[in-house]
């Protein structure tokens, strides 16, 4: 009772059955990602500047806000429930590379001094603690 050692590690061709689960899956993964990523979304921006007081945003309309801050004006786009920085009079222009805000994270231009934080909609539990 021998095996071949070239039988044992063979492998086979990929089935019928494979790659129609991988097909599904492959399917599954946009809409598994926008139906988490949508859960959890934010529903307004808390706007902070040191050179105008604070303010509330939705997010539910689109357009551009511009943000007044020591170095000039940071410009803020609002688009399809997210936003993000597109202009900035800082130096090194970091605050445009962050992308969209997600849910627990900010965006931050340090030079000019403004934050923009999403807020949880009304009676969202943040943490629980004991």
């Amino acid at each position: 009772m021998s095996v071949e050692p070239a039988a044992a590690s063979r492998r086979r061709a990929p089935t019928r059955g494979d790659v129609i689960l991988l097909l599904l899956l492959a399917a599954a993964i946009p809409w598994m990602r926008s139906f988490l990523l949508s859960a959890g979304a934010p529903q307004e921006l808390v706007v902070l500047s040191a050179a105008a007081p604070a303010r509330a945003l939705t997010l539910s309309e689109s357009r551009d806000v511009e943000i007044a801050g020591p170095l000039g004006t940071t410009r803020l786009r609002i688009r399809d429930g997210s936003a993000w920085i597109v202009e900035s009079p800082c130096e090194r222009g970091l605050c445009q590379t962050m992308g969209r805000l997600r849910p627990g994270r900010s965006l931050v231009c340090i030079p000019n001094r403004v934050v923009v934080r999403a807020s949880a909609a009304a009676g969202d539990v943040d943490a629980v603690t004991r």
